[in-house]
């Protein structure tokens, strides 16, 4: 009887140490957040800007079976096109949580998997003026059609690396979520000015 009592303190107070508790993904049923990078990725540095809590975006994820690696068909889409706002969650020490206003789940078998995609226009919610239409295809992603650049002046747009293949949310240091890195799809165009003139003067202003 002593020997069992030891044993199984042995097992409490190994409990007791362990930092975290790692589960098969067949057994657990979390519900799906998105890890959101804190600043875009531009090629130049001085041109990122910070993603706010307070703009939105647009998420697709497809829902892959027995160990396939990419979506063959629309057919197997799991979230479309859900708007995804930051939420404050005190669980989360009063960090922003992002997440979709219906809940989404990973899948229970270690042989399926979700792949996402994700764009955003930056600034609040993800409407776009004009007859501009956006979609989302398992093979070749996210896809505007008839965009005016000039009714949706000032708009910066935004497009997310693929999350391929997820059991769930992965965990970034202390951040848990589906990593969601955007990256700007327009150019921001500078003009340089050479005349015969001298025109350093600020407030010069040439007709295109």
């Amino acid at each position: 009887m002593k020997k069992v009592f030891l044993i199984a303190a042995a097992v409490v107070a190994f409990a007791a140490c362990s930092k975290n508790e790692v589960l098969p993904s067949s057994s657990i049923n979390n519900e799906i957040s998105f890890n959101v990078a804190p600043r875009t990725k531009a090629l130049d540095p001085d041109q990122q800007s910070a993603f706010g809590v307070g703009n939105h975006f647009i998420s697709y994820a497809y829902f892959l079976t027995d160990d396939k690696k990419w979506p063959t068909d629309s057919g197997s889409i799991y979230i479309n096109g859900a708007e995804v706002k930051s939420t404050a969650d005190a669980a989360a020490r009063g960090r922003y949580v992002w997440k979709a206003a219906n809940s989404y789940y990973g899948p229970k078998s270690e042989k399926s998997s979700l792949t996402f995609f994700a764009w955003s226009k930056n600034t609040g919610e993800c409407v776009l003026a004009g007859d501009a239409k956006v979609s989302c295809d398992p093979k070749k992603g996210i896809a505007f059609t008839d965009y005016d650049v000039t009714s949706n002046k000032n708009v910066d747009l935004l497009v997310a690396d693929v999350a391929a293949n997820k059991h769930g949310n992965d965990t970034l240091y202390t951040y848990s979520g589906v990593p969601t890195l955007f990256r700007h799809k327009l150019s921001y165009v500078i003009f340089k000015v050479r005349t015969d003139k001298d025109y350093t003067t600020a407030g010069k202003e040439f007709a295109l």
